[in-house]
């Protein structure tokens, strides 16, 4: 009884590629109303440990400049093509669109809507899509801070994603 309650308790471990994969992490931020920008940098920190995890080197690539470029883009598809032009090696592209939903018992809920596309060269990419809902406790609080409070949720299934993106590489 005793040795199958330990072996419920543990967590299976997710798989690493041997050496290390170069990773280009590219995070964009899409409001509703406004212009495109750079997920905020407590995000991309939040997404570090998650990939460090898995063996991966990640570099993020969005800057300023670069992700008013990339959200000047029609869609994912075009965004992940000019990034496969700047970059060698696996790339990461994860958009969110945070959108301000309501106000409820005193807060203020938001959903950020996630399309995360993990590719490598000509290979088909690795995508999954998802809505988070978050609850913010200001009035002031905007975008990035929806954005911020989601990171939990994206961190894992980023994890989850880069663990399929692994498994089919092997």
């Amino acid at each position: 009884m005793v040795l199958g309650l330990l072996f419920a308790c543990i967590k299976p471990v997710p798989p690493a590629p041997g050496d290390g994969v170069p990773l280009a992490v590219a995070t964009l931020m899409v409001p509703v109303s406004g212009e495109a920008s750079a997920a905020p940098p407590a995000f991309e920190m939040g997404l570090a440990p998650v990939l460090n995890d898995r063996g991966g080197l990640p570099t993020y690539v969005t800057t300023i400049e670069g992700a008013a470029r990339l959200g000047g883009l029609a869609g994912t598809q075009q965004r992940l093509d000019m990034l496969r032009e700047a970059e060698d090696g696996a790339i990461l592209l994860i958009e969110t669109e945070p959108s301000y939903y309501s106000e409820m018992n005193g807060q203020y809920r938001w959903t950020v809507g996630v399309t995360l596309t993990l590719a490598e060269g000509n290979a088909p990419p690795v995508e999954a899509q998802f809505d988070v809902p978050v609850f913010l406790a200001y009035h002031h609080e905007r975008e990035a801070e929806a954005v911020t409070a989601a990171t939990p949720v994206v961190a894992r299934r980023v994890g989850q994603l880069v663990d399929a993106w692994i498994a089919g590489r092997e």
